[in-house]
């Protein structure tokens, strides 16, 4: 496909007999909004960057997918497997020295973040048998990492409907080298993969930048609390009804994160071991209950430790209520926890407007220093989700 010259076609005046037009979906696109750039070899296009309407629809990027993506002379794909702690540590000293996200990463974290069990994906033998979804790119002479992508099999679910995909975590190159479309051939070769795998939708990930896609949901804010300021957090009077979760509470957490689910047209779907290894206490991460006076499970929250420019943030990945006044009152005792640990900070990503009732009662502000995300959908068969499906909603 040439960079400059998108594959489009184009409405005209002429009469055009209605049978034709059943077959095929004419489009009218501006062709001035397809200038050349680094993300021209993508095989999906946009006609415009907002609205984000795919105009190549049955738009088939691999003519041979046993044949991997062809890189510049004096590189060659590396294998890092999820399971292997060589390459756990080469991937987090990789992502320490060039990922421009000023988080320090711990071995044990990268392994919780992409070994997420699962056993049930379908085609997972075929997938682990070619050398799993985590590439990587070295040079030939001494086997110097010098570009990764990072993802993961995942199962989410939009409008109702179950998908199997790969979630991106992680993207980046060395610092010579970017510009250079290294990162293009990595995100072609795992869509290669993907495609050869038969996973229903591609990709989903988070990116600092605008790119074409399936659909884009974002800015997403990073929102941050203090916790060593003037009026440092104060527990409410029911502190004493949050403590861990354990083991015996899964079925009543997986209960309660249904009930949520519902509330959004896109949202990941766990089983229970993904479950039990993504929310269960274990290295740095802390996931509080808060329970009724009776001892039942009402609601919880999930987090997780990564240090930011020297400082100690709790990270939260999980948070949902549907309650406004249950949130503020749960989490001014999480924040005060979180000041007891000796934590600097608490981070969110304002995903889904959850952080509305944070920033107006609990005092959390737009980081500065951190950058915006997108959150993007890339898929090589678009009539598997159609684009106006995929949005994510707090609403029904």
């Amino acid at each position: 496909m040439s960079s400059s010259t998108p594959i489009v076609q184009v409405v005209t005046s002429t009469p055009i007999d209605q049978s034709i037009k059943k077959k095929k979906k004419l489009i009218v696109v501006n062709e001035a909004l397809f200038r050349p750039s680094e993300w021209d070899d993508y095989p999906l296009k946009r006609d415009n960057k907002h609205t984000n309407k795919i105009v190549q629809p049955d738009f088939a990027p691999f003519n041979n997918s046993e044949e991997p993506e062809k890189l510049p002379d004096g590189f060659e794909f590396a294998t890092l497997k999820t399971k292997d702690d060589q390459s756990l540590t080469t991937i987090t000293e990789f992502l320490n020295e060039n990922y421009e996200d000023s988080f320090e990463f711990k071995t044990d974290h990268v392994k919780w973040v992409l070994d997420t069990p699962n056993d049930t994906f379908p085609h997972i033998k075929q997938i682990r048998l070619d050398g799993g979804c985590v590439i990587g790119v070295a040079t030939s002479e001494n086997a110097k990492l010098v570009g990764l992508i990072a993802s993961r099999p995942i199962t989410y679910c939009v409008d109702g409907r179950v998908v199997c995909s790969l979630g991106v975590v992680w993207m980046c190159t060395i610092a010579a080298l970017r510009g250079k479309r290294l990162a293009s051939v990595m995100m072609r070769e795992l869509y290669r993969r993907a495609h050869k795998w038969g996973i229903d939708s591609g990709l989903i990930f988070c990116v600092p930048r605008q790119l074409p896609a399936l659909y884009t949901v974002g800015p997403i804010r990073m929102l941050g609390r203090d916790l060593n300021t003037a009026e440092p957090p104060k527990p409410n009077k029911n502190i004493h009804l949050v403590r861990f979760a354990n083991r015996r509470d899964i079925t009543r957490m997986m209960k309660i994160y249904k009930n949520y689910r519902d509330h959004w047209r896109l949202h990941r779907e766990y089983n229970k071991k993904e479950f039990e290894h993504t929310f269960l206490r274990r290295g740095d991460v802390m996931t509080y209950v808060i329970r009724t006076d009776r001892g039942d499970v009402k609601d919880f929250v999930s987090l997780f430790e990564l240090n930011h420019n020297n400082k100690r943030i709790a990270y939260i990945h999980f948070i949902s209520f549907l309650n406004d006044k249950i949130l503020e009152l749960f989490m001014q005792d999480v924040l005060y926890i979180m000041l007891r640990n000796k934590f600097d900070a608490v981070y969110i990503s304002d995903v889904n407007g959850v952080g509305t009732p944070l920033t107006v009662t609990l005092g959390f502000e737009e980081v500065k220093d951190y950058h915006q995300n997108f959150l993007y959908q890339f898929n090589y068969n678009t009539k598997t989700i159609p684009p106006q499906e995929c949005q994510i909603s707090t609403t029904i």
